[in-house]
């Protein structure tokens, strides 16, 4: 097994793997579940499955975020595509002539291919090359900024992440996700807090009262307040008073805050922010 830090791995997983498996991709049409297999053997290759993990939040929330194959393939294929328009003008045409007929059935071709994988994302398309987003905004494929184009697919891509997970308990209210919140201070923490944070945020099961489900040894009763020994009961607990009094923080807004926010550090989006 390679010493290599585990950030290295995660940007030659882009680079190599999903750059060999993903290959021609763009003219083929293949069930979803082709790319969670993927995402699966990717995290328990890396060492990296834990409990209550989601593959999906692990490897969407890292550096690249292309170290999901789901949004690698996202990626890639939208701006092949768009590539190919630039330098070929039938295409455009080609396109324009398919989206007029086209009437909803599944067809095979980078056409239909294109269609597919923006609707995921909740984002339609208009007259070629016109496209309107997830946030109702029309934009130009062709026109805008490599920049700006990478920012839209990386915020679409996480809001249907937070989609994908609202089914679990402590992430009901993750009504979107606010990807400057949920990722700040990735640059300054040291590889053991990073390595700490990811773990939360992709859902592994931290407290006794998960690990009590399929461990009999851990017991779901806080040993002192002879409550559910939950995650969230870890800010109120006296077992870790010492800690709180070394922050000089008594924590009495903990109940404002979202329960995906308390538990996993995933930040919902705000319902303001496109205003």
């Amino acid at each position: 097994i390679s010493k290599a830090p585990v950030s290295q791995k995660l940007m030659v997983l882009p680079m190599v793997f999903w750059a060999s498996a993903l290959h021609g991709a763009l003219g083929c049409v293949f069930a979803e579940n082709h790319l969670h297999q993927l995402r699966k053997k990717a995290v328990a290759a890396l060492g990296l499955r834990m409990g209550g993990s989601n593959p999906l939040l692990r490897l969407s929330l890292s550096a690249p975020m292309t170290a999901d194959p789901g949004f690698y393939h996202l990626r890639h294929c939208t701006f092949d595509f768009r590539r190919i328009c630039s330098k070929s003008p039938d295409v455009l045409v080609q396109w324009r002539q398919f989206m007029a007929h086209f009437c909803g059935r599944k067809r095979t071709g980078p056409f239909y291919k294109l269609v597919e994988l923006l609707s995921q994302i909740g984002w339609s398309i208009q007259k070629p090359p016109q496209f309107v987003d997830h946030d109702g905004f029309e934009h130009n494929l062709l026109e805008l900024p490599n920049v700006a184009l990478e920012h839209l697919l990386q915020d679409a891509w996480l809001q249907r992440v937070a989609t994908q997970v609202q089914h679990r308990r402590t992430m009901h209210d993750l009504h979107g996700l606010h990807p400057e919140l949920t990722l700040l201070d990735r640059n300054t923490m040291t590889p053991l807090e990073l390595s700490r944070t990811m773990a939360l945020q992709s859902g592994a099961f931290l407290s006794d009262w998960n690990h009590s489900k399929y461990d009999p040894s851990k017991s779901q009763i806080c040993s002192y307040c002879l409550v559910p020994n939950t995650q969230q009961h870890w800010f109120e607990c006296p077992k870790f008073e010492h800690i709180r009094d070394e922050m000089m923080e008594p924590f009495h807004w903990i109940h404002e805050v979202p329960d995906c926010a308390l538990s996993h550090l995933l930040m919902p989006r705000s319902p303001y922010e496109v205003e």
